[in-house]
């Protein structure tokens, strides 16, 4: 593909529709780094079952999550995704917390929820991307007692490498057996490089040796949330947004999925 789709000058900015065919490394690789590298849209066919609506100023559970059963741990499947649309405040700045609920249905190995990357996209332009592999800003609470579902007056610290339990973690294997990734994703996806699949089940493939964000939930009270924070982001006020998250949930049994509309949830503040 001509990079400047045919047109004479320097970073004019390209698009599939201007400039057919294929780039090149060279081509791909400036136009990255100048940020002009068009986008192509998110991969796949929405699956409805993982498109959720949330609102501002308030906790949304995701009313159905893709359970991986598993008799071992760092399991190879890849990851899924799920999103949430929801329309921004009167205000620029918002804060996108995720939760993690306890559960105990039908025992343990249920809940070490793995997290390949975080993205808010706005008419297929990626906001703002986190992952283990951009993890700056990104923190936990330590807190193991907290119930609330509002995180906003929490107390939070920064994410580190480690596999400490009640709190959320960078790594590349979970704590517990019959849990957990072998692996994270591209850090494409974390970096806004590229836009992650359209929600659905086991659509991001691994990347081997590298990290993931993970909530370690041995030993934890059933009931009580584990929130992570990303840093704050200005976003176009009162416009659709969709946060997209690419998790991994495996666990020894989905228990007849009774949990799954009561174990992630997300919040975002205005």
């Amino acid at each position: 593909m001509f990079k400047n789709g045919s047109l004479i000058g320097v970073h004019n900015v390209t698009s599939s529709s201007v400039a057919s065919g294929i780039f090149d490394l060279n081509s791909h690789a400036e136009l990255s780094s100048a940020a002009i590298f068009p986008s192509f849209g998110r991969f796949g066919a929405p699956d409805t079952n993982h498109v959720h609506t949330a609102s501002i100023n308030t906790a949304t559970f995701a009313p159905t999550i893709h359970y991986i059963e598993t008799p071992s741990n760092d399991d190879d499947k890849n990851y899924s995704v799920m999103d949430f649309n929801f329309t921004s405040g009167s205000n620029a700045v918002h804060t996108v917390y995720i939760g993690n609920k306890i559960q105990g249905n039908p025992n343990n190995f249920h809940n070490d929820l793995c997290v390949g990357a975080v993205q808010v996209i706005q008419g297929g332009t990626i906001i703002m991307a986190k992952g283990a592999a951009n993890s700056t800003g990104i923190q936990t609470t330590t807190n193991t007692g907290i119930t609330s579902t509002d995180p906003t007056s929490q107390t939070f610290s920064n994410v580190a490498t480690s596999q400490t339990a009640g709190r959320w973690n960078i790594a590349t294997f979970t704590g517990s057996s019959r849990t957990g990734a072998a692996d994270g994703i591209s850090s494409d996806f974390q970096d806004s490089t590229t836009i992650l699949a359209n929600a659905g089940e086991e659509n991001v493939l691994q990347v081997a040796s590298t990290n993931f964000l993970y909530c370690e939930a041995t030993g934890q009270t059933i009931g009580t949330i584990k929130w992570m924070k990303l840093p704050s982001v200005n976003l176009a006020t009162s416009t659709a947004h969709t946060l997209s998250i690419a998790y991994h949930l495996a666990v020894l049994s989905a228990g007849g999925n009774d949990d799954e509309d009561d174990e992630i949830l997300i919040f975002i503040e205005n």
